[in-house]
């Protein structure tokens, strides 16, 4: 899965390649990380989220309130 997340976000990447469900899922992998005490990992993931939600226009432009509590946590 990390695989293909890396590829599909090599060289220039737009808002289209950025949905929702991507940011769910590397929001849970940050989560996950953090939980299994690997701050690595965790914050390698987090600094994805954040580049990916930049992509997106800001938790401003993400319409998903449940998915907007989560990434704050």
């Amino acid at each position: 899965g990390l695989q293909i997340l890396r590829e599909r976000f090599r060289g220039e990447v737009n808002n289209d390649q950025v949905s929702n469900s991507t940011i769910s899922v590397v929001t849970k992998l940050a989560s996950s990380a953090h939980l299994e005490g690997d701050q690595a990992a965790s914050q390698q993931h987090i600094r994805g989220l954040r580049s990916m939600v930049d992509i997106r226009g800001g938790l401003n432009c993400i319409n998903n309130k449940s998915m907007i509590h989560e990434i704050q946590r």
